[in-house]
């Protein structure tokens, strides 16, 4: 179907968008599984397959390697095809028996924090015999460890009050944990106190231990909450001790510092941003070199008061992403001056982008 965002967007009635966005959905959907060699017209049928079955209610997010994971303990698959929407897949076994043994034993069963709904599908689902050239061979986590330098895991749906005291102890019956944290947001019922985001990074010492951790603790409950586990992108890395203490100091102005930038944001991205906190007084964005058209990749964001400025700094904290990137919003101070900035984003970004500078030139030189 050949609707854009633009024009599910064009109308005011939601009713309409809601529609269109569902048929557009579905149109994908149905595109997926016919790329992927479901036969559609089998699932008008009442006659059932023996070695191919239908798992629903996923966790959003789900990847097929992950599927692959848990069903192919039971037996061969031959196919697994997991739509982009990622709530609904089709498993196909290479043994009916197989087949019969993963329905009995994951019927029903938690993965994540939601059960499975498994169901035989159709007879003739796909619309080809397999083949077993056509077995797709998934990454394992062993792989991903293979190709990282640290063993830090990324941990979901965690309790609003569990430490990271709590989370350390959780986890230390899988080996050596060399480094938690718990991401945290300005509590704005308590002034200086700090309220949990739900997530978290822990580090292990080595990456066995973290691999253990995936396998005996993903899904388990923490203080009645399903923690999800995956392997992190980024190791742990501590905030300088003065970002840490501007970032808890008590705002002396209406003036807010934004760090890491996008490139393609303009003054008019950022004020549609910042708008919504109260009446802004003046943004800035300082440019590298006059009629470039480049900023600096960083901005001042003045409020016409402070409570606005705080109601900003707040909301935004350290989770609001601009473009794919995660601005860093502090507390500006009044006098500051745009060399300032410069010297002061370069010490504490600077070894991050000399890295990205390197990584870039490596891949030029593959190319």
């Amino acid at each position: 179907m050949q609707v854009g965002k633009g024009e599910l967007l064009s109308t005011d009635n939601s009713a309409v968008q809601l529609a269109l966005a569902e048929t557009q959905l579905l149109q994908e959907v149905k595109e997926f599984l016919t790329a992927e060699g479901v036969n559609l017209d089998s699932f008008t049928s009442s006659k059932r397959s023996k070695n191919v079955l239908i798992c629903k209610n996923i966790p959003f997010g789900t990847q097929d390697r992950e599927l692959n994971e848990l069903f192919s303990p039971h037996g061969t698959i031959g196919r697994l095809v997991l739509p982009p929407t990622g709530t609904i897949a089709i498993i196909e076994f290479v043994e009916q028996g197989d087949a019969a043994k993963a329905y009995k034993k994951l019927s029903y069963t938690k993965f994540k924090n939601l059960p499975l709904y498994l169901e035989w599908a159709p007879e003739e689902t796909f619309a080809s015999q397999f083949k077993p050239e056509d077995r797709k061979v998934y990454r394992t986590i062993e792989d991903d460890l293979a190709e990282m330098d640290h063993a830090t895991l990324f941990v979901k749906n965690l309790n609003f009050t569990t430490t990271e005291r709590d989370l350390k102890e959780f986890f230390l019956k899988c080996g050596t944990v060399t480094n938690v944290t718990i991401a945290k947001k300005a509590s704005p019922k308590s002034p200086g106190g700090w309220l949990s985001r739900g997530y978290g990074f822990v580090e292990f010492g080595s990456k066995e231990s973290a691999k253990d951790a995936i396998k005996k603790l993903n899904g388990k409950l923490l203080q009645d909450y399903a923690v999800e586990l995956k392997l992190s992108e980024k190791q742990i890395t501590k905030v300088p001790e003065t970002i840490t203490k501007e970032r808890n100091m008590e705002e002396k102005s209406a003036k807010l510092l934004v760090r890491n930038v996008p490139f393609e944001t303009t003054s008019k991205d950022l004020h549609n941003l910042f708008s919504a906190f109260g009446t802004l007084k003046h943004i800035r964005l300082p440019k590298k070199l006059a009629g470039t058209g480049k900023h600096r990749g960083f901005a001042f964001v003045e409020f016409s008061s402070r409570a606005e400025a705080r109601a900003a700094f707040e909301a935004t904290g350290d989770s609001t992403h601009l473009y794919g990137r995660r601005l860093v919003v502090e507390w500006a101070k009044e006098d500051a001056t745009v060399e300032q900035m410069i010297s002061k984003t370069a010490a504490v970004f600077g070894t991050e982008e000399s890295k990205a500078k390197k990584k870039s030139k490596k891949i030029e030189e593959l190319l």
